[in-house]
């Protein structure tokens, strides 16, 4: 086996690993967010493990935001009305 075939043998296995972990933690918040912290503090991607887990079972919308306040944390409380309304604010007020 090359060197290059086991790297990827590695990473796969790393991977899948990862999803089931992520799996494994869903039922829990408080663990779930640490993990996913661990996650993207090791500069691993965090969506497409997502991906891969919700392919067994849909992320839920609390899920999708804790993941969001992860990997993009000043896009996460950021939804299409609040950016209006904060907006329409900065207008009233200058």
């Amino acid at each position: 086996m090359s060197r290059k075939q086991s790297r990827e043998r590695k990473r796969r296995a790393l991977f899948d690993a990862l999803v089931l972990e992520f799996n494994r933690l869903r039922q829990e918040p408080e663990d779930f967010q640490v993990f996913l912290k661990r996650l993207s503090a090791s500069n691993t991607e965090v969506w497409p493990i997502a991906e891969a887990a919700a392919a067994k079972w849909p992320l839920t919308d609390c899920e999708q935001a804790m993941i969001c306040r992860v990997v993009a944390p000043h896009l996460a409380s950021k939804t299409p009305g609040s950016v209006t309304r904060r907006r329409a604010v900065g207008e009233q007020v200058g």
